[in-house]
């Protein structure tokens, strides 16, 4: 390698590296960090203790909350958060509320809080199904219909996933596959990277396949299975917006959000 090559080769790299930090840089306030309600809801009982916990959170560094559930008019909740600057990552609700049918009084009711994204959370076929393979089938095409709606209304629709979407198989492909292969790209998703450990699903594939629609994770503090680095990376390059930590062990216990806070940041520290 003579001089000028050199010296082309070292500006290019020095470009590159440049170019990195910028993209550090803009993924440091692209996603942030969000406290799940759910993980202390047996604390919460009224208004008060709501606000309380909304408090609490923040103080623990939580830059927002999401939802599942309100002891406030939306008005109220509104103003509350505005004024003691929590974000809004989202907010559970129960799979009736996503219908096609209904997914626009949803999407009403959680914008007059300020909220843009909605998260179906579970769901199982009923106890006796004749036709699971069909309660499937109907489920990623209602949520597809839904989501387009949803969209309509300027409001994001999220599927989140527990372990059996990865670990169950129809027609040879995994549960989640046969849902959403062929969804629409409106429907998006909250990946539970906890629960895709536990699967010992193939992370990456996932990202790959749906990149582009990974709304929001869930950040599970506690699994230890989890390879942050490549979540991380992942995270980066889609259109992820928050990790929202769920703890699920003791609903009445403050101090685990506290300590799954400092986990999430020591394995992302660009949070």
């Amino acid at each position: 390698m003579n001089r000028r090559e050199f010296l082309a080769s070292a500006a290019a790299l020095a470009a590159m590296g440049s170019v990195r930090g910028v993209f550090a840089a803009e993924a440091k306030g692209k996603i942030k960090l969000a406290a799940q309600m759910y993980s202390v809801r047996g604390i919460i009982d009224d208004g008060d203790s709501f606000r309380t916990m909304l408090k609490l959170m923040k103080k623990f560094g939580y830059q927002g909350v999401e939802l599942c559930g309100s002891w406030m008019p939306s008005k109220d909740l509104k103003k509350f958060l505005a004024d003691n600057g929590i974000g809004i990552a989202g907010c559970h609700v129960g799979l009736g509320q996503c219908m096609p049918q209904t997914i626009a009084k949803t999407c009403e009711g959680v914008l007059a809080y300020g909220n843009d994204k909605i998260v179906m959370p579970w769901a199982q076929p009923p106890k006796g199904c004749a036709d699971e393979k069909g309660f499937w089938r109907k489920l990623g095409d209602d949520m597809s219909a839904a989501a387009e709606v949803a969209k309509k209304n300027g409001v994001h629709l999220l599927y989140h996933n527990h372990g059996h979407e990865f670990t169950k198989k129809i027609d040879g492909q995994t549960l989640w596959d046969f849902m959403f292969k062929n969804s629409s790209s409106a429907l998006e998703f909250q990946l539970d990277v906890g629960h895709l450990a536990l699967a010992k699903a193939d992370t990456r594939k996932v990202f790959s396949d749906y990149h582009g629609r990974i709304r929001t994770i869930h950040a599970k503090p506690f699994v230890d299975k989890v390879n942050w680095p490549e979540v991380n990376e992942l995270c980066q390059n889609d259109i992820t917006e928050w990790y929202i930590v769920e703890a699920e062990a003791n609903p009445c216990d403050t101090q685990k959000m506290k300590t799954g806070a400092d986990i999430i940041r020591k394995n992302c520290p660009f949070l």
